[in-house]
């Protein structure tokens, strides 16, 4: 088992819906002492995720490097996000053919989950770029979304201050955004979705 889950903390950015499947287990995790000593209750609903990561990394994974040669397609993030999570994924046009580099998904918490529907996908936004950085630092990049309002993100109005400090961070980069329909964008959505439970502190995004 300790393979099983060496190999899947090496690879998470590459398993699809890690953060969905392997939730179960990560709660698992902490860093109080008194938890640490104490009994740990192993469900079914655990024992359905371990299982489900053993077929992942056996399972595999067509993933490309990017390619950053003069001429190439720009990298593009594919963003989507749900009343409980965002999904995001890293992709690039080689040889006429949309090349998959790398997955990502995130949970909510339940404050982030009462933020309307704008202000999730702009925190997809952030932390596909937050986990995508090593790839897109100092490179422009195509962000993809089904939200058209994202489309004048650079000129939102920061009507709070979460905003105002992801506008600042999204600064940093150098992207744009265009639209796409909702049933082109099915990667990301099918990674914002399907959780049920409730993220620590320490995993807010914003």
């Amino acid at each position: 088992s300790s393979d099983v889950c060496s190999s899947d903390l090496y690879i998470h950015r590459f398993i699809k819906q890690y953060a969905t499947t392997a939730r179960p287990l990560t709660s698992l995790a902490t860093t109080c002492k008194k938890k640490m000593r104490g009994k740990v209750e192993w469900t079914e609903e655990m024992e359905v995720a371990y299982d489900k990561l053993r077929q992942h990394v056996a399972e595999e994974v067509k993933l490309v490097y990017p390619d950053f040669s003069a001429g190439a397609a720009p990298l593009t993030i594919l963003t989507d996000a749900s009343t409980v999570g965002s999904g995001g994924i890293l992709t690039q046009l080689q040889n006429d053919v949309e090349e998959i580099i790398a997955f990502t998904s995130s949970t909510f918490n339940k404050t982030q989950r009462l933020y309307s529907t704008t202000e999730l996908e702009v925190l997809s936004i952030k932390a596909s770029i937050r986990a995508f950085h090593p790839f897109i630092q100092n490179r422009h990049f195509v962000i993809k979304s089904d939200h058209a309002p994202l489309l004048h993100l650079v000129s939102l109005r920061p009507f709070n201050g979460r905003i105002a400090r992801t506008l600042e961070f999204l600064s940093n980069y150098d992207f744009e955004v265009q639209w796409i329909p909702g049933k082109d964008n099915t990667w990301p959505d099918m990674l914002s979705r399907t959780f049920n439970w409730d993220r620590t502190l320490n995993d807010q995004l914003i």
